[in-house]
């Protein structure tokens, strides 16, 4: 897909001056009000006329406005919704290893800061101040905002095939919960619970119904139990404490992500059910945090480095005007990494009937 005309770099940049005349003041005023200089005594109505001139006229503070008349800052953004999250760790790595060999730097920033707070979003709509953003979908539903965002400058989006204007990058989600199934179910365990995070995000649709396939593959889909929350780890611990009320019989649990395993882990304490002698836990997503658990967490890794690494891959490209494809998987596969939150279930698990 090729990058849209709204967002290829503007020839000339609007001027101080012009803003001031529209707003019918000296550039001396325009300036000191636009970089809200707290010793300036102006009456509101002005102050109100110079902003909205220069929000109409699209203009950016002088720096930016070189910037734009260069067409390059050489500064990429990557956006995601939760900075304390284990998944920053990995696909910062990779996002910032690859920046650097293009000679980009990468800023990390809150996705949810910028699509929840206007103001912040206008700074990064009408600053100049990155050359493009890669941005965290999947987990929330944002599309408006997004298409809002690649309208006006490049904008490649992780962790879902893509939309209209923004090119997408993702791992497979789906043969990520088939594995975390798989594995369980080799282990012996028949009655499997799903812990999941946001009903209705690709990510957590995408993992879920490689769950159910693999269950369905063995015959035993109506055995399955989903309980959804958030992605943190008290959603974790919430949502296991839910699933062991409905779903007593359930011996193997899988998790959407490193988090809410945490915070499931902890739950299962409580409820008595010891990990792993009568509960087994494995969690889509590695962590570092998992060889620090007790029991530590048998995982499906996924390649976050490498997604890092083709998302920023793939916005330089678009940033250049070039082809890019709408969709691209990483080629790598999820792998189970064994530890100690797995084993057969303490009771004979169930005959299947053919």
């Amino acid at each position: 897909m090729k990058r849209p005309t709204s967002t290829l770099p503007r020839g000339r940049a609007t001027k101080l001056a012009t803003v001031a005349k529209a707003a019918r003041v000296s550039i001396g005023l325009a300036s000191r009000v636009l970089n809200d200089d707290p010793t300036l005594s102006v009456r509101d109505d002005t102050r109100r006329r110079v902003r909205m001139a220069a929000e109409r006229l699209n203009y950016v503070p002088q720096a930016s406005a070189r910037a734009l008349r260069e067409q390059r800052t050489r500064v990429i953004g990557l956006a995601v919704h939760d900075l304390s999250s284990t998944i920053v760790v990995d696909l910062l790595e990779g996002a910032r290893e690859e920046a650097t060999a293009r000679d980009y730097m990468l800023l990390l920033t809150d996705a949810d800061e910028i699509a929840f707070n206007v103001a912040s979003r206008r700074l990064y709509l009408g600053g100049a101040r990155i050359d493009g953003l890669v941005f965290q979908d999947g987990h929330a539903s944002l599309g408006e905002t997004i298409d809002e965002i690649a309208t006006r400058m490049p904008t490649v989006v992780f962790n879902t095939p893509g939309r209209k204007l923004s090119p997408g990058v993702h791992v497979n989600e789906h043969l990520a919960g088939r594995s975390a199934a798989e594995y369980l179910i080799a282990a012996g365990h028949r009655h499997i619970g799903f812990l999941g995070g946001l009903e209705g995000s690709y990510t957590n649709s995408a993992r879920l119904d490689g769950v159910k396939a693999a269950m369905a593959d063995a015959g035993i889909g109506g055995l399955l139990h989903a309980v959804h929350g958030d992605w943190s780890a008290l959603g974790g611990n919430v949502s296991l404490e839910r699933l062991l009320c409905d779903a007593p019989l359930a011996t193997g649990v899988i998790t959407a992500n490193a988090m809410i395993a945490t915070g499931a882990l902890a739950a299962s304490v409580h409820s008595k059910r010891s990990v792993p002698d009568t509960l087994s836990i494995i969690a889509i997503q590695d962590s570092w945090i998992a060889g620090f658990t007790a029991p530590t967490l048998t995982t499906v890794a996924l390649p976050l480095r490498e997604l890092g690494q083709q998302a920023v891959r793939s916005l330089l490209t678009y940033i250049d005007g070039d082809d890019v494809k709408e969709s691209q998987v990483i080629e790598k596969d999820p792998e189970i990494h064994v530890r100690q939150s797995v084993a057969p279930p303490v009771c004979e698990p169930e005959r299947v009937s053919d």
